[in-house]
């Protein structure tokens, strides 16, 4: 009996950490990580059809470049853990670039992975 309580609360503490969910920073670290992937998709594929002018006009109407985009004051409205261990989010952000700022709330699926957690498209 006295070796098997270490082992079950071993055991116990690891499933608890398991089941919680992730904490603000690595949520909006993840968003923030998506949304500046998507931009650099688009800016990808300015640049294939129209070369470095393409993506010089993206800025000149407004695109932010990927890098200076900032995710901020991140709040959780909403969190449920999935069977498969992610979580399904709702969830209110402002969404800052150089030029300005605005309030985003949306859902979000986030996953994780070896070094934190993935915002995943979301169905």
């Amino acid at each position: 009996m006295t070796r098997l309580f270490p082992i079950v609360l071993l055991t116990a503490v690891l499933l608890a950490g398991c089941s919680q969910r992730p904490d603000d920073a690595a949520i909006t670290r993840a968003v923030q990580q998506q949304v500046r992937d998507g931009l650099s998709d688009i800016d990808t594929l300015a640049d294939r059809l129209g070369g470095d002018s393409a993506v010089k006009m993206l800025r000149a109407f407004g695109a932010p470049d990927p890098d200076e985009l900032y995710v901020e004051h991140l709040e959780v409205l909403d969190a449920q853990r999935l069977d498969n261990g992610d979580y399904t989010m709702k969830i209110h952000y402002d969404l800052v670039t150089p030029d300005n700022s605005r309030g985003m709330t949306r859902t979000i699926q986030l996953r994780a992975v070896a070094d934190g957690w993935q915002a995943v498209a979301y169905d």
